[in-house]
């Protein structure tokens, strides 16, 4: 430009470095090296940079590096690239969404292998505890109900240390039975033990849930209703959205709240979502649903509304 400034006689005017801007700069400053071999080889090359800068494509003086050519193929492509870059988005995020899928899938399955392993190794065990009382087996010897579950708790304590859920669940029913015995001392120690077994694994709330509540009755049929209603409502929070574990959950501490006299409007609160729980089941148990009404109940009988108690407590006798 100078040169061609004096040819017509004219100075050439001042030129910025902030007049000079990305490849144009890069190929000034490639025109104006001190080595005569670092520069052009002719002002053909010279012209064909200019050239591939007007058009922007990539220019001799940037070299060869590949994210330069990159970047100059996408300006000069932008339609393309949005739309390759739009695929490899969508096909990012199905990965992502097939991977997650699949691992719940897998989790889904290891669950329910494990609960139907659980399940067969606790029916096992208990076909094969309460066989002892057969009279072929017992060698002529008389064996109480209580005898055979002594016998079964002593078994759980002395085995199943590779099988900590299997114990837990085996813990749980032995003393669930006990509690219907009235042996409660016993109940609350096996029930206990569930307990604390079942508090260690974050995914097995449900089961945590079950224990508890009945914990909780076990504890409200020995009058101690303060240590009752905070297991219950501990039992409501393990229990989620679950609607077994959670009905049994909200009758346990909507009997706890009656018993104690503490707050009747809660007591009616938790009892009546019991209710509409029970009912929910995939199989719904009418006598749980009577046993729930029949609380339901007494709550209207404390509350002097005879009408509702006579009619809740007619319909619980009824089932």
């Amino acid at each position: 430009l100078a040169v061609a400034l004096r040819a017509e006689g004219e100075t050439a005017p001042p030129v910025t470095p902030g007049e000079l801007r990305g490849d144009l700069d890069v190929i000034t400053l490639f025109a104006l090296r001190k080595d005569p071999a670092a520069r052009y080889s002719s002002v053909e090359r010279l012209d064909q940079d200019i050239a591939a800068w007007m058009a922007g494509r990539p220019v001799v003086a940037r070299g060869d590096e590949f994210g330069y050519r990159l970047r100059k193929w996408l300006s000069r492509h932008r339609l393309a690239a949005a739309a390759a870059a739009g695929a490899l988005l969508v096909a990012s995020l199905y990965t992502v969404l097939l991977v997650r899928q699949n691992r719940l899938v897998a989790e889904q399955r290891d669950r329910a292998t494990a609960a139907a392993a659980q399940a067969a190794a606790v029916r096992d065990f208990l076909l094969d505890l309460f066989g002892e009382a057969d009279p072929s087996k017992a060698l002529g010897e008389k064996l109480s109900v209580g005898a055979v579950l002594e016998k079964g708790s002593m078994r759980i304590a002395a085995g199943f240390a590779d099988q900590p859920r299997v114990r837990a669940e085996m813990l749980h029913t032995i003393g669930a039975t006990y509690h219907a015995l009235g042996n409660h001392a016993r109940a609350r120690e096996l029930v206990a033990n569930a307990v604390a077994l079942r508090r260690q694994w974050p995914d097995a709330s449900i089961e945590l849930s079950r224990s508890l509540s009945e914990l909780a009755a076990i504890e409200r049929d020995d009058s101690h209703l303060d240590e009752s209603i905070s297991l219950a409502r501990e039992a409501v929070q393990a229990a989620g959205v679950d609607v077994q574990a959670r009905a049994l959950a909200l009758n346990a501490f909507g009997v706890g709240l009656l018993m104690h006299d503490q707050d009747l409007d809660a007591a009616r609160k938790a009892l009546d979502e019991a209710l509409a729980t029970y009912r929910a089941w995939p199989k719904p148990d009418p006598v749980r649903i009577a046993v729930a009404q029949g609380n339901r109940a007494a709550i209207d009988l404390s509350d002097g509304r005879l009408d509702d108690a006579e009619s809740g407590l007619a319909t619980a006798i009824d089932v």
